[in-house]
């Protein structure tokens, strides 16, 4: 059946495969065009002994045949059968067909037996389909389409070996097999065997290094740090390879995501934890996971960082009702890693307290460690402590210690109970000076980062009395794990939710001073107005935005209450909005009432409302009141629509002082106090509006 494997290739002659022609032979082994191949198979001619049957008149009767193809097929009966009869004499032919018709047959049903016998268990009552869907390989897929109708019907693995007496004797055999093989794909054993010659290159071993660190958590600025280079050049050596992986993923068999689906009985989504999970005995999986997460190589899959999901591309799903498990890698030290761990470990206790760095501890262990086996082991053993970028100590070199960690987490505990479960590397060092100041001059710790270090090791790598708090940034220090970021931006919704979901700049000004954080870069974030965690309630307050509740009914309501207040007009002015239509607005939470800043907000972060804030294309502080109100579609200008008010109130050409301009759009509700004072002309950039005597008068023109 081997000889099938040049079949269906276009526009080659099929060679034989034997010094002389035989009956039972294939009609693909047969030197004939696949044109003529194609005539013979649908007419339900598979072997040569067929062929040899058929007369003249038969051959031109053929389906599909033509002149040209007739003429082929007789030419070869006529020089093949005449070989055939001299071989075998014609008394003898008949009885050699029919022998060598049993023994193929019991040789097909034998090779069909084996091949079938190597599906694994797991996958017999599984869809067919979905093991030839996932397999990108046409060698594969192609078959499908030209198996016998009765292969066709198969819906279950395991029923394939209903027809295998059925298939054997229709000698497509080999297509059967193909799938069998398919169904039998050993993913890990492939994976292994594609990306071992890739990942043993030492050419190769620096840079797969750092996509090893990054796939286990490292940040660019992490490994940047450990090798005393820049983050840019960590970055550099990170991609260096990865488009040459990207390729080998892309040219694999088949497409990974899709086999381990159908594997896992995962239609719609499959979270990354249960890739990792059925990689496991992938030497690389960490890789590959990292690389299907970041690189998008498959189209018809997209990857949900905030659920840690890989889900088929174009579906609606709502991940947050989904039974998703977030992954857990945890990695183990194998039995080689043990032995250098003590060795290492035995190392840093010859040096005590003096510095050793991560290269130091590299050129220690031999050469076959590399830097990926040592930053795992140093990961992984809690006897080895950073006590300072880059300065490696063991446990037992440093001097009281575990009495040390008692009171380091007395004063972590004070803090988390006085600033809502947060504290951090200024207030950490400021109370150890005073609690800790005989054991930092024993060891010789002098620096904030050194005591933040020694606790990130003790409370996050060590649990140490059971605590498990968590690092981040090299500053902020978090009781618990958050569904917000655990940043700058974090501590803010920190407090907000603290405070019942609104905080006052005043009030969140001084929490900020004790925390000894800079006010003004953390206040600013409220400010940044492409970040909607938080609404401006007023220009001093600010409220969580979760908190306000907003779904369908929320903004549909809000719709309802526009539409009416909008029927005929153009634009609205703001400012000119009674106070009594707030009240066809949903009833807010937390004690609040509708305002015109809050509005603004709920329409500026909500495009599903159909309406919009229409400010000015000049620097404005976010809490400013937008000029107008208009309908999201609408493609206008505010000059357009200043403009237009000037149109019904004022009799154009009009001119008139600048300032005197800005007073009358003031009193309309446009604007407010001394807002636009300076920047009319870049607010009024419109050929109907010219400026002169140094920006002083201005002329509004008559269109037309």
């Amino acid at each position: 059946d081997d000889r099938l494997e040049n079949m269906n290739v276009p526009d080659c002659r099929f060679i034989y495969t034997r010094e002389t022609i035989y009956p039972t032979d294939y009609i693909g082994v047969l030197d004939i065009s696949l044109k003529a191949h194609s005539v013979l198979y649908n007419a339900g001619i598979f072997s040569a002994g067929k062929l040899f049957n058929l007369e003249k008149e038969a051959v031109y009767n053929l389906a599909k045949t033509t002149k040209k193809i007739s003429e082929e097929l007789l030419a070869f009966i006529v020089q093949e059968k005449s070989l055939v009869g001299k071989i075998f004499g014609d008394e003898d032919l008949i009885d050699y067909i029919q022998k060598m018709s049993e023994e193929r047959y019991d040789y097909r049903m034998t090779i069909l037996e084996e091949s079938y016998s190597k599906i694994p268990q797991n996958r017999l009552d599984k869809p067919l389909s979905l093991f030839l869907q996932v397999n990108d390989a046409g060698a594969i897929q192609y078959p499908v389409a030209r198996l016998s109708p009765l292969l066709k019907k198969v819906k279950k693995v395991s029923e394939i070996k209903k027809i295998f007496p059925v298939v054997a004797k229709t000698s497509r055999t080999g297509d059967v097999i193909r799938i069998q093989e398919t169904i039998s794909f050993n993913l890990i054993e492939v994976l292994n065997e594609t990306f071992t010659p890739f990942f043993t290159d030492p050419r190769n071993a620096n840079s797969l290094d750092v996509l090893y660190q990054r796939a286990n958590g490292f940040t660019l600025q992490n490994i940047a740090e450990k090798r005393n280079l820049t983050r840019e050049r960590i970055r550099q050596m990170e991609t260096k390879n990865t488009d040459k992986l990207i390729a080998i993923i892309k040219d694999f068999p088949v497409n990974i995501l899709a086999f381990i689906c159908a594997e896992t009985d995962s239609s719609d989504y499959i979270s990354a934890g249960s890739v990792c999970e059925y990689l496991g005995d992938f030497q690389c999986n960490s890789q590959l996971v990292y690389l299907l997460e970041n690189e998008n190589i498959y189209k018809e899959y997209q990857y949900n960082r905030r659920y840690d999901v890989f889900y088929r591309a174009g579906l609606d799903l709502d991940f947050s009702v989904l039974d998703i498990k977030k992954p857990v890698k945890e990695l183990i030290l194998n039995e080689k890693e043990v032995e250098i761990r003590k060795k290492i470990e035995d190392f840093l206790i010859a040096k005590a307290l003096a510095k050793c760095t991560y290269d130091d501890i590299c050129k220690f262990t031999d050469s076959e460690t590399g830097y990926i086996r040592v930053g795992k082991i140093i990961q992984l053993s809690k006897n080895i402590v950073e006590i300072e970028k880059d300065w490696y100590v063991h446990r037992t070199c440093i001097i009281d210690l575990d009495e040390a960690a008692v009171k380091l987490l007395s004063i972590l505990q004070k803090q988390f109970q006085r600033f809502h479960g947060y504290s951090n590397s200024h207030l950490l060092f400021d109370a150890a000076c005073i609690d800790l100041a005989m054991f930092m001059n024993d060891n010789g710790f002098e620096t904030e980062l050194q005591i933040y270090i020694l606790a990130k090791h003790l409370f996050f790598k060590e649990k140490f009395n059971g605590c498990h708090f968590y690092f981040t940034e090299g500053l902020h220090i978090w009781k618990n794990q958050a569904d917000f970021p655990l940043n700058n931006k974090g501590v803010l919704i920190n407090l907000a939710k603290a405070s019942g979901g609104i905080i006052a700049r005043e009030e969140t000004e001084k929490y900020l001073e004790n925390l000894k954080l800079s006010k003004n870069v953390i206040i600013n974030k409220i400010h940044d107005i492409s970040d909607l965690t938080f609404y401006f309630y007023t220009e001093t307050t600010y409220v969580l935005s979760e908190y306000l509740q907003i779904d369908e009914v929320f903004l549909a309501r809000i719709k309802k209450a526009l539409d009416a207040l909008f029927e005929n007009l153009l634009y609205i002015i703001p400012r000119d909005i009674d106070e009594g239509w707030f009240d066809a607005l949903p009833k807010l939470p937390l004690g609040l009432s509708w305002n015109l800043l809050l509005l603004q907000e709920v329409l500026k972060f909500n495009d599903g409302i159909g309406y919009k804030p229409l400010t000015p294309d000049v620097e404005q502080s976010p809490y400013r009141i937008s000029a107008a109100f208009i309908k999201a579609g609408m493609n206008i200008t505010l000059a357009e629509i200043i403009y237009i008010y000037a149109q019904d109130n004022i009799i154009l050409p009009f001119k008139t002082e600048t300032e005197k301009f800005r007073l009358m759009l003031r009193k309309a509700g446009f604007l407010n106090d001394m807002e636009w004072f300076t920047s009319m002309p870049k607010i009024l950039n419109d050929p109907r509006f010219a400026f002169t005597n140094g920006n002083k008068t201005i002329l509004i023109r008559k269109q037309g």
